[in-house]
């Protein structure tokens, strides 16, 4: 599982364009691994390269 950060990295999207995208439906949502607000999330490596290549089509 990656950190928001490796997502960039990978997408070569801004962390703030992410959790947009996510907001709106755009974007996988992964998985949140602790409670509250800005809790830590954490997404598949493979979910990511799977949606960066459906958008690339």
């Amino acid at each position: 599982m990656i950190r928001v950060r490796r997502v960039c990295e990978i997408t070569g999207l801004a962390v703030s364009t992410v959790y947009a995208k996510m907001a709106k439906g755009e974007f996988p949502k992964g998985a949140k691994y602790s409670s509250g607000k800005g809790g830590a999330r954490r997404w598949s490596e493979s979910e990511i390269l799977e949606w960066l290549a459906e958008v690339s089509l």
